[in-house]
């Protein structure tokens, strides 16, 4: 195995509330690959098999949670059309 991902109902997930829940959507909830898989194509094949999951799924949306501050990251969900809808912010208090 080189990679796995999970996909789901948005209201599986923990952190998607209020109006960062849209009504009747799928979740891609993990994208993983092993390190010297990266760059072959495995992260890409996995996120569109769970795009055409919850599109077979009857999902008309579908949300992920990243960080933009993970580079590799922010570009692959980018390349597959996903779109930034909000920022959450944190600080340290010392």
């Amino acid at each position: 195995m080189i990679g796995s991902a999970i996909g789901c109902s948005l209201t599986k997930s923990r952190g998607a509330t209020s109006l960062n829940r849209p009504a009747n959507a799928g979740f891609l909830a993990y994208v993983a690959t092993l390190p010297e898989a990266r760059g072959l194509g495995v992260g890409r094949a996995l996120g569109e098999t769970v795009l055409a999951w919850a599109r077979d799924a009857g999902y008309p949306t579908i949300a992920t949670d990243w960080r933009s501050a993970n580079l590799e990251a922010d570009r692959s969900w980018r390349g597959l059309g996903f779109r930034p809808s909000f920022r959450r912010l944190h600080r340290l208090i010392r």
